[in-house]
């Protein structure tokens, strides 16, 4: 088998690879003897050895250039096949689902990059020329060991920006810590598990050897941070709350974001003390409340986390009906707003 390297030059994705202008001529003479990959080419570029694609065309380098464009949507397909079947795997061991919300457009276009990059490496068989129907037949192909180990470091590189979160979160003692960190690493998840999506499509066998270890511990992340969650009780404590309408709108929001909520405060690893301040004024009788609500959550070495809100002014002409109406008004801004504020902490934003 004769095979003819070529330097490419990748314009847009899909690729265009320039093989014209070359000065080259092919003399169907040369060819007269039909190699084999011609019949099966998967017989000479068996799939787990190589990625390969065979085209044809009325030139020589019409197969090759229809080749390469054959291995370049082969790529795309199958990179973004395997990473949303490595999502779907790891979505069914996770009840919340943590990949809903992956920026999936960034994805794709750091997908085609990488793929743009890579596809620079194809190698091409030399084109044959069959007399009987006039057509040019073309093999293009990548060693899956040589291309995996070209991509790599990129793998490398991302596994090193989630395990520095991952290992200050082993690091450190302090509950509320530990899971903001593991936060922020998961922030970092997603594109660590497109990195060995990609390498596992170019070999799943490199890749299982020297990423086995970094693929379970992805499976297990969230419930990593669910176990540390779980040691980190939280106790509310709401002054000026009679209705306890403000009380049950915090309790929601942290056992919403995966914490447990205690009745006693000796149970607790924190306190969430929460104040609601009312802002009042009177004007010719007329009761006005601005009412706000300021939380700080408080652990054995100081407060680790606050949230303050206001919500709308109300009127009323008794200090009680005043008062129902100031928690009714806060009471949704909370509930809108708290658990979404709370996880953007623990997630480092």
């Amino acid at each position: 088998m004769k095979i003819k390297k070529l330097a490419l030059h990748t314009v847009f994705f899909p690729l265009v690879f320039l093989a014209l202008g070359c000065g080259t001529s092919w003399d169907a003479s040369k060819s007269a003897a039909m190699p084999e990959w011609v019949l099966n080419f998967h017989k000479e570029f068996p799939n787990s050895k190589y990625i390969a694609q065979k085209a044809t065309g009325t030139s020589a380098d019409e197969s090759r250039n229809e080749a390469a464009a054959k291995v370049s949507y082969y790529f795309e397909t199958t990179v973004n096949a395997n990473r949303e079947s490595n999502y779907r795997s790891f979505e069914a061991t996770n009840e919340k689902g943590k990949y809903s919300a992956r920026n999936e457009q960034e994805t794709i276009r750091e997908t085609k990059v990488t793929t743009n990059k890579i596809l620079q490496a194809v190698e091409f068989t030399e084109p044959w020329y069959n007399k009987k129907d006039k057509t040019w037949h073309c093999v293009a192909f990548m060693v899956r060991e040589t291309v995996w180990k070209a991509y790599e470091p990129t793998v490398r590189v991302v596994k090193d920006d989630f395990m520095g979160f991952y290992n200050k979160a082993n690091e450190t003692e302090e509950p509320f810590e530990k899971i903001r960190y593991l936060g922020m690493a998961r922030q970092k998840e997603e594109k660590f598990l497109d990195a060995i999506s990609y390498a596992q499509f170019l070999s799943e066998p490199l890749t299982s050897e020297h990423f086995q270890g970094d693929i379970l511990l992805l499976s297990e992340l969230d419930s990593l941070q669910q176990e540390a969650k779980n040691a980190a009780p939280v106790f509310v404590s709401v002054s000026d709350d009679g209705s306890n309408k403000v009380y049950a709108a915090f309790a929601k929001g942290f056992t919403d974001s995966g914490f447990t909520v205690v009745k006693e405060k000796t149970e607790a690893a924190y306190t969430a003390e929460v104040s609601v301040i009312l802002n009042k004024i009177v004007q010719d009788e007329l009761i006005i409340l601005t009412p706000s609500v300021r939380l700080s959550l408080v652990g054995k070495n100081g407060s680790v986390y606050s949230y303050a809100k206001d919500g709308k002014r109300v009127k009323a002409y008794t200090d009680s009906l005043a008062e129902r109406k100031a928690l009714e008004s806060i009471c949704p801004v909370i509930e809108k707003t708290f658990t979404e504020d709370f996880n953007a902490a623990l997630s480092g934003k």
